[in-house]
């Protein structure tokens, strides 16, 4: 799961939390949820790392965190401008392991990385007027200092 063992970023990955949903009783989980065994279809919230292990022994399936949920992604496609991305910092990284399990069927990969796309497309945008407007400005300024320096005679 994680790429890079020293990467802080990839540790944080790692904690984020998702519902996960047991597919058997599960003994002395208590540290999970209030009670002391989890039983057949208990859903708890566990962090990626621990859910990733859950999954690979088919103890239990992960389910999608409440922003990739479809109600979200339908509104995010809707206005990809309007979404906020600060409140879900991890969100294209976890929709990306979340693919990398074989998890997001399809139809959720699409939406995730062609929202990406949108973002990308967009920011560049912004990027790039900022960067010709920044231009334009340095510009000018370059002009009136040499005008000064001929008015001066320097």
């Amino acid at each position: 799961m994680i790429s890079d063992y020293y990467s802080i970023d990839d540790i944080l990955l790692s904690q984020e939390l998702v519902p996960v949903t047991f597919d058997h009783d599960a003994a002395r989980m208590n540290y999970l949820a209030q009670s002391q065994d989890l039983s057949k279809g208990t859903k708890v919230q566990v962090p990626l790392w621990l859910a990733q292990g859950f999954l690979f022994e088919n103890q239990a399936k992960i389910g999608l965190p409440e922003y990739l949920e479809e109600k979200k992604q339908d509104s995010m496609i809707a206005d990809p401008e309007n979404f906020n991305l600060q409140q879900t910092p991890k969100y294209y990284e976890v929709g990306k392991l979340l693919v990398r399990l074989e998890y997001v069927v399809l139809q959720y990969q699409q939406k995730i990385f062609g929202n990406y796309k949108q973002n990308w497309h967009t920011i560049t945008d912004v990027i790039s007027r900022t960067h010709m407007a920044n231009s334009k400005r340095k510009n000018s300024k370059k002009c009136s200092f040499k005008r000064q320096n001929k008015c001066s005679g320097g």
